[in-house]
């Protein structure tokens, strides 16, 4: 207040000075002059603008003053955001070689702040010849302790913000252990000491020693704004990894509630407070972060795991069991599930599948010591019925193919699989021998080439593997048809076998939705007293089967991985009238049959989309090879990051496109599609 008054105190005695008639023309404009000095440091840059505008314009001004009225006129207006005044001022000061050093280097550090404001690309040259011009300024030799320490502390902040961070804590300790700056700017360059005393403590091999400085830096309060939101980012951070909870709550809340934050560190914060607040069981207050720090994709991938399985977990715990299961689902998927503890798989597993109200074996939870060890004696056994048992070898190797290709969810969900289809097979669904027919052929595939596994790890669908929980037909003949597709696309084959297995796995993936259509429909109608004990993957086997057969009495090849001997109970049996399974069949030969702008459409933008396009690119590398090229020099060419994901966009659509023409040119060569049969 008191340095308020003194401000108003000279801006009135200039006021009652100025219409003295005795002054000389050359003394009233510096009056003008000191009056917009007073303005200024009242911080009424209006006013200060017009007073320096006016000494000019009295063509009376000292020369030496001159470059220091347009620097006021120009700092006047980059305070009062007018941009292109204040850089039109700014620069006039330095485009005048005779201005002094200091003066030219507040001028362009005042200028790397309109450039930094505006965006403009110029903000770090601005800084960097400012920095310059305080150094000859410096190297000159100032003459007066409180002016050259002035000068170093603006030096240390165009070195700063030029991004020489040692230079300018260097510059900030030189100016205020000289003793001749003021208490303010003082206190700023010890603030501003002890913020990168705390930022390099932090990335070395100590972080926890840069708890002091950075929480000085921030309780002083002389921190700017988006160093102090970054300050409060690390302090979280820090706090999190001490487990001082109260302490990382609130310097997260600081650091969002600030500005400055990268996208990525605003979305770490998120993740902070929401595993502070799930690990303290304030499971209302931790949803909301987690879901915000979900939705950027801005996570590395452990924390993105941690936060679905947090979410999930926090979800559960408010009663939120729909919104839980999704969480946890997606907490289980192979590129999360690799980051969790094997206590926290187990809780999201039961967790869902009493959602689901599944049937679960207990090696799916983990119930043994070591599930590969059942699973090795099933295979044992499967591929003794065949009459080629697994040796020591075959068994070592399926056990490394495990660790290394099968996630622990779906080793779980195979090795279920297999042990549910050989024990209830064994026991009283059929032959032994004709079982070892139906699966031997799949196994052996997948025992030979491990990265099967890989492929049905990422391809199988949810509902499948359920099936291969509670009922493992339905889930067997869908793993085999998937590693039918597999086998086309893999290697050194041709587009026209892989179209083939294509067609084959699409017709296949056409009885499920027909069935569920056929179960709508009889629920609807309710005319049928067995509907309500059908479960309709049992009804997907028995129509799966009943077509294969019929299939082959046409001529046609086998589906693999269907099982050939399954007496269903009469509730199932009700449904395959000769009439649906017409109908069924049908359906099966069209997809067969599909034209080629269906089936071109199915595998350029289906399910397995992906998988046919590297197939497609490793059969004819040269058709993409110019479009890759051409892209990854517009990539690199770009400037923004808006630009360069257009760009990949535009990769991916051109590299569609190409997929897309070489399928239909192989459709074009292939023999034609059987024809429907008339049955």
């Amino acid at each position: 207040m008191m340095a308020q008054n003194q401000h108003s105190g000279v801006v009135t005695f200039i006021q009652s000075t100025l219409p003295n008639t005795a002054l000389s023309d050359g003394d009233r404009a510096w009056l003008m002059f000191q009056l917009g000095e007073a303005y200024t440091s009242a911080q009424n840059y209006t006013a200060a603008a017009a007073s320096y505008q006016q000494s000019l314009e009295s063509n009376n001004l000292s020369p030496d003053l001159i470059p220091s009225a347009n620097y006021g006129i120009g700092n006047a207006h980059l305070m009062n955001e007018n941009y292109g005044a204040a850089n039109d001022y700014l620069m006039r000061v330095v485009r005048t070689r005779s201005a002094p050093q200091n003066l030219q280097g507040q001028s362009l550090y005042a200028l790397g702040n309109l450039y930094k404001k505006t965006d403009s690309i110029g903000s770090y040259q601005a800084y960097n010849r400012a920095a310059q011009a305080y150094e000859k300024y410096l190297k000159d030799g100032v003459g007066d302790p409180a002016l050259e320490a002035q000068a170093r502390y603006d030096l240390a902040r165009s070195l700063y913000e030029f991004g020489k961070t040692e230079e300018a804590v260097t510059a900030f300790r030189t100016a205020r252990e000289s003793g001749h700056l003021d208490p303010e700017r003082t206190a700023i360059a010890q603030t501003m000491e002890q913020y990168f005393t705390g930022l390099s403590l932090y990335g070395s091999a100590q972080p926890r020693d840069s708890l002091d400085p950075l929480r000085f830096a921030v309780d002083s309060g002389n921190l700017p704004k988006n160093l102090a939101s970054h300050a409060n980012y690390m302090l979280g951070k820090i706090h999190s990894s001490m487990d001082n909870a109260d302490d990382a709550e609130k310097s997260f809340l600081n650091a969002i509630s600030g500005v400055g934050l990268s996208p990525t560190q605003a979305a770490e914060a998120q993740f902070g407070l929401g595993s502070i607040y799930h690990n303290s069981g304030q499971y209302d207050k931790a949803i909301d972060p987690f879901r915000t720090a979900i939705d950027t994709r801005l996570l590395n991938e452990r924390d993105q795991a941690f936060s679905h399985y947090g979410l999930g977990m926090s979800l559960f715990n408010q009663g939120r069991d729909n919104a839980a299961n999704q969480a946890l689902s997606r907490a289980l998927e192979n590129q999360n599930r690799k980051f969790l503890q094997p206590e926290m798989i187990t809780d999201a597993r039961i967790i869902r599948r009493n959602y689901e109200g599944g049937r679960v074996a207990d090696a799916e939870l983990y119930g043994e010591s070591d599930p590969r060890e059942r699973l090795l004696t099933i295979l044992e056994d499967i591929y003794g019925i065949g009459g080629k048992p697994l040796d020591d070898a075959g068994s070592q190797r399926w056990d490394e193919a495990i660790d290394q290709h099968l996630p622990p969810e779906t080793f779980q969900v195979f090795g279920t699989l297999l042990e549910r289809t050989y024990s209830e097979n064994n026991k009283d669904r059929g032959d032994r021998n004709l079982l070892a027919q139906d699966m031997l052929p799949v196994l052996d595939r997948v025992f030979h080439h491990p990265d099967y596994l890989e492929w049905i790890a990422s391809e199988v669908q949810p509902d499948s593997q359920r099936a291969c929980v509670n009922q493992p037909m339905a889930g067997w003949s869908q793993l085999a048809a998937l590693i039918d597709f597999h086998d086309a696309i893999s290697g050194n084959q041709s587009l026209t076998e892989g179209l083939t297995a294509a067609r084959a796995l699409r017709a296949r993936d056409v009885i499920p939705t027909w069935v569920a259509q056929l179960l709508a429909s009889e629920r609807r109608n309710a005319n049928n007293p067995h509907l309500y004990n059908a479960v309709e993957v049992e009804v997907r086997n028995e129509f799966e089967r009943k077509i294969n057969e019929l299939r082959q009495a046409d001529g046609k090849s086998k589906w693999s991985g269907v099982q050939e001997v399954i007496p269903y109970a009469a509730s199932i049996q009700s449904l395959v009238t000769p009439g649906n399974l017409r109908d069924a069949k049908q359906a099966v030969e069209r997809a067969e049959a599909a034209s080629h702008d269906e089936l071109v459409e199915w595998l350029t933008n289906g399910p397995y989309a992906a998988h046919w396009q590297a197939h497609v690119r490793r059969m004819h590398p040269d058709a993409f090879a110019n479009a890759i090229e051409l892209f990854a020099d517009r990539v690199e060419a770009a400037t923004t990051e808006a630009g360069r994901v257009a760009i990949m966009r535009g990769r991916e659509a051109a590299m569609e496109e190409i997929t897309r023409n070489l399928t239909r040119t192989a459709l074009n060569q292939a023999p034609p599609a059987r024809p429907m049969s008339r049955s």
